[in-house]
């Protein structure tokens, strides 16, 4: 005759197999859902930002008594927006295709994200100084300018902080044992 099952233990605590092996980490899919959500959100500030052409807004608009050389600023600004959008909008794709791989548990999902992460990190310092110096050449034209360009600078790099947390979190052992 069977025992009788004791409805306060846990299912994993009857099958003797089933408790030897360690739970899978979540971080994956933590990280999956989160590189979608950022991702599409990133996509989309591309999109809206091309659609609305906020630096040749500012050019239309500036008076015709400036001295040349804001109207040159204005346009390396431009050129710069440009191009920032177009490595924003690859980043973005790269992301999606890594938060589905990671969703999916997949080694890939993690190099794609390393790769990435890098990429995010180098992309930020190098806008972040060169739009310094433009910026400061614009900075003439307004009171509040110089502060304005420190609070370009610092969110330039609060931008890292996501990159970073993906490098250190998902790149630990304990992650990268249940990726397939």
């Amino acid at each position: 005759m069977s025992e009788p099952v004791n409805p306060f233990e846990s299912p994993a605590s009857l099958n003797p197999q089933a408790s030897q092996e360690p739970p899978r980490s979540k971080a994956p899919k933590v990280f999956g859902i989160l590189h979608i959500i950022f991702a599409c959100l990133g996509i989309l500030a591309v999109a809206g930002n091309l659609a609305s052409k906020t630096v040749q807004k500012q050019i239309d608009n500036l008076p015709a008594d400036l001295p040349s050389h804001i109207f040159d600023t204005y346009e390396t600004l431009k050129t710069y927006n440009l191009i920032e959008m177009l490595l924003k909008f690859v980043l973005g794709v790269l992301l999606l295709v890594a938060g589905i791989q990671l969703l999916r548990y997949r080694k890939m999902g993690v190099k794609l994200t390393n790769l990435w992460a890098s990429a995010r990190i180098i992309v930020s310092l190098i806008f972040a100084f060169l739009l310094y110096d433009i910026l400061e050449d614009l900075s003439s034209l307004s009171k509040e300018g110089s502060a304005y360009n420190f609070g370009v600078v610092i969110g330039m790099q609060i931008v890292c902080i996501y990159p970073i947390v993906c490098l250190i979190m998902l790149n630990r052992e304990s992650v990268t044992k249940d990726l397939e």
